[in-house]
């Protein structure tokens, strides 16, 4: 009887360990996942061409991603995890044919075709004199009938409108019923305020932590749209005190166009992010949010769906 209890107790004693054991590697692998950093660099360069390049290294390159792009015609992109090739990817776009070379070409076709054109160009109107002749007539017949069937199966104006406004208010009701905690929940939320405090705290921890620790810019830029060109500047601007004076950034109204070189070397941690989240999450005011707005999708759920 002694005999069978001790080797229980030895079993359950070594099962203890090795559980142990794997709970510690778990832990372990877990903590690294989550404080070991992600270290990245860029590098990017505009001028008549652009060049790229951008790395992602964690935890000595077991993570290794870099992609690049070479005088915006070759994409080079790998990936490695434990020093296996996960994707390995390279493009190179064919140049487009010169200008002059274009030009030769339609000469010497242009050549070739001129003389039949006379002898076209006569075939061509005498056609066209016929077909117009012949085809006038029926043509406006038929027009005219077709006219004269419309009007008559075409709805009225008044119809039009009063479908429209029917739709209209059918779906004004079906948002009011459907409203998943939206705008006007949110609108009215009486913490206004201290969201748009929290959210701005948030947002500020988040930009200083994962910002580059080194960073340079001197670039002159703009886009098809001048308005675009502001909106992104404005961006640009609300981001620079983050960066200090080693970026100089000038926007062009005119047209559209990259010059200069932005480069830039940082690091961030999973878990000092994920940390954030959750402070930000548990929040009153958020956190109000958030069960408003689980509850109202629980509710539409069970709710009535919208009709199609």
């Amino acid at each position: 009887m002694m005999s069978i209890l001790s080797v229980l107790l030895l079993i359950l004693k070594y099962t203890g360990i090795i559980l142990g054991i794997i709970l510690l590697i778990l832990l372990s692998i877990l903590v690294i996942i989550l404080f070991v950093p992600v270290r990245y660099s860029f590098y990017l360069s505009g001028n008549k061409n652009i060049d790229m390049d951008v790395k992602v290294t964690w935890f000595r390159k077991i993570l290794y991603y870099h992609y690049r792009i070479q005088n915006s015609k070759k994409t080079t992109q790998v990936l490695y995890f434990f020093g296996k090739s996960l994707l390995q990817e390279e493009k190179v776009e064919e140049e487009e044919p010169q200008n002059d070379t274009v030009r030769e070409e339609f000469t010497s076709i242009e050549g070739k075709i001129k003389d039949p054109l006379p002898k076209f160009e006569e075939k061509k109107n005498t056609y066209i004199k016929y077909t117009k002749t012949s085809a006038s007539y029926g043509i406006e017949n038929k027009s005219k009938k077709i006219i004269e069937h419309h009007k008559k199966e075409a709805p009225s104006i008044q119809n039009i409108k009063d479908t429209a406004k029917d739709l209209g208010e059918e779906v004004e009701e079906q948002v009011d019923e459907k409203d998943s905690f939206g705008i006007k929940a949110l609108l009215n939320y009486p913490d206004k305020s201290e969201v748009l405090s929290y959210t701005y705290t948030f947002l500020k921890k988040l930009i200083l932590h994962i910002k580059p620790r080194k960073f340079y810019g001197e670039v002159e830029f703009g886009l098809d749209d001048p308005s675009h060109t502001g909106y992104v500047l404005a961006g640009i601007g609300i981001m620079q005190p983050y960066f200090g004076n080693s970026v100089t950034i000038k926007a062009n109204f005119e047209k559209k166009i990259f010059l200069g070189e932005i480069s830039g070397i940082g690091r961030f941690s999973i878990g000092i992010i994920i940390k954030y989240i959750i402070e930000y999450l548990l929040k009153k005011p958020i956190k109000q949010i958030l069960t408003l707005y689980l509850k109202k999708r629980k509710e539409d759920k069970n709710g009535i769906e919208f009709e199609e």
